[in-house]
């Protein structure tokens, strides 16, 4: 109202000037009308444009007053989901670059609606003190990766929350994947020197935390391997890895469960080394399985898993049911300076790990997966594995031990003509540094394997190699392995066939292998 008079005022007073300029040309001679109607015309200029100030005044100040009844509309709104939906945030010194009236408060990116927002290989601000591929959902451990990913959720939820940000509760897409090519020179068990360029791997992860409760998890990856013609180029092809869905919030519960396919929770495999250490080659189990997890509410303390799965393998009247199933108990130490991993695992029938159904021989066995008569046995095979992991500083040691708890039986797998039991060793000591600036590493290791022939696994291994991260997000590495074979009198049999070429026992071999890893 008060805007309204004045503007009145302002059209009385314009309109008094004209009334005084029509008087004047009647009073006043020709020559002193000439001079007023002049000064009289200046003074309505200066009116009007006063008039015009004051007009433009009004306007912006009525547009501020719409805008700050907006905001206020607004944080009402979003304040009340912030206390229906999230709990209350712990409050923090506000950054330098915030605003004053932002400081103490939670940043609002919840309840954006504009779709599902997608992100590549995040790293958050606090999760690693510096750049780490470490903390790719790519290198996320194979072996309870399930576990792994819900812990890493954990973590960048505190972060967010230290920073005074609440986590989207709108479906969220995360990618990741790696990019490897690799030359090797060798010699081999039999034959002359030989050499191969292959483009050995290639896969992309896809996370997706659907709400607080429900991740879900997939792997498409490249086959490298030869098609039924024999060329590779023209094999190519993308397969699904893994894949699976997750309930759990390590953040409100330190209980979880997942189905799908994946990597059961049977051993650990730790390794820098470019090749697999030969408990792996024994023990990595790959199912269709249902998990159940607890693990502790914190970086240090203990964790369980037990699952199940419907085998490949299967004594004569078990193969149309769930037959398979196991346990993996554990410990985490973290204290910063040092973080530590000890435990133990137990798989009911270590038939079905990948090393025995496709062993990639030549001789007549070559794995248990060759037909569906193969893949029945006299008995199941039970195993166990235990693993120690140890990081202090520069230095990490890793051991770890993988065998069988009874024999195979004679008719579907034999070492010297008795039943097999297969078992394997693996030790390992790392050493990171600083190579003009670059983040480097040198590993040594040892492996050992006992009845294992017919896995088409050397009875020793060497291995020695080095790594570089010349480029963000792209890593070296150079390896030297020597394996030593069975001896020349040993024998193995699986379901009846020969899984031994004989020329090559007794003998060693020896590889260089060059790597070449873009991770994203």
């Amino acid at each position: 109202m008060q805007y309204i008079k004045i503007i009145r005022s302002l059209h009385i007073i314009g309109a008094m000037a004209l009334g005084l300029l029509l008087a004047s040309q009647q009073t006043f001679a020709a020559t002193q009308e000439q001079q007023t109607i002049k000064q009289l015309a200046e003074q309505v200029k200066a009116l009007q444009h006063q008039l015009a100030t004051v007009q433009t005044q009004l306007v912006s100040l009525q547009r501020q007053r719409q805008r700050r009844v907006r905001h206020r509309t607004y944080h009402q709104h979003h304040h009340y989901h912030r206390r229906a939906h999230h709990p209350k945030p712990h409050h923090h010194r506000a950054h330098a670059h915030d605003h004053d009236h932002d400081k103490g408060k939670p940043h609002v990116i919840s309840k954006l609606d504009i779709g599902m927002p997608v992100y590549i290989s995040p790293y958050i601000k606090g999760v690693n003190p510096r750049y780490d591929i470490s903390a790719l959902i790519i290198n996320v451990s194979d072996i309870n990766r399930d576990k792994n990913l819900l812990e890493r959720r954990r973590h960048i939820v505190a972060i967010l929350g230290s920073h005074h940000v609440i986590p989207p509760d709108t479906p969220t897409l995360a990618l990741s994947g790696e990019v490897r090519g690799n030359g090797s020179f060798f010699r081999p068990f039999r034959g002359g020197f030989r050499s191969n360029i292959d483009f050995e791997d290639a896969k992309v992860d896809f996370l997706t935390q659907v709400n607080p409760w429900v991740i879900g998890f997939f792997t498409y990856a490249f086959d490298n391997g030869p098609g039924p013609s024999g060329n590779r180029v023209t094999n190519s092809r993308l397969l699904l890895d893994t894949g699976f869905i997750t309930l759990g919030n390590f953040t409100r519960s330190p209980f979880y469960g997942t189905v799908g396919q994946l990597f059961v929770s049977f051993g650990r495999f730790h390794s820098n080394m470019i090749s697999d250490s030969l408990p792996q080659l024994i023990g990595e189990t790959k199912e269709r399985a249902i998990n159940v997890g607890y693990k502790h509410m914190g970086d240090s303390g203990p964790y369980l898993t037990v699952y199940a799965a419907r085998g490949d393998t299967s004594t004569r009247g078990s193969r149309d049911r769930v037959n398979q199933g196991g346990a993996d108990l554990g410990y985490l130490i973290s204290t910063g300076l040092m973080n530590s991993e000890v435990g133990v695992s137990y798989i009911g029938n270590i038939a079905d790990a990948q090393g025995i159904q496709n062993t990639g021989s030549r001789a007549p066995f070559r794995g248990f997966d060759r037909s569906p008569a193969n893949q029945v046995l006299r008995r199941r095979i039970p195993a166990l594995d235990a693993y120690a992991f140890i990081a202090l500083g520069s230095y990490t040691l890793i051991g770890e031990y993988t065998g069988v708890t009874s024999s195979y039986s004679p008719q579907n797998l034999t070492f010297n003509d008795d039943g097999a039991k297969p078992r394997a060793f693996h030790v390992e000591a790392d050493y990171a540094f600083k190579a003009w600036s670059k983040d480097s590493s040198i590993a040594i290791s040892f492996d050992r394997s006992y009845q294992a022939l017919a896995y088409n696994i050397p009875e020793k291994r060497y291995m020695l190699t080095l790594s570089s991260e010349l480029f963000r997000n792209t890593v070296f590495s150079l390896e030297y392995r020597h394996d030593i074979n069975y001896g020349k009198n040993d024998t193995a049999f699986g379901q009846g066939f020969r899984a031994f070429i004989p020329d090559e026992l007794g003998r060693s071999s020896d590889s260089v292998i060059g790597q070449a890893v873009v991770y994203f």
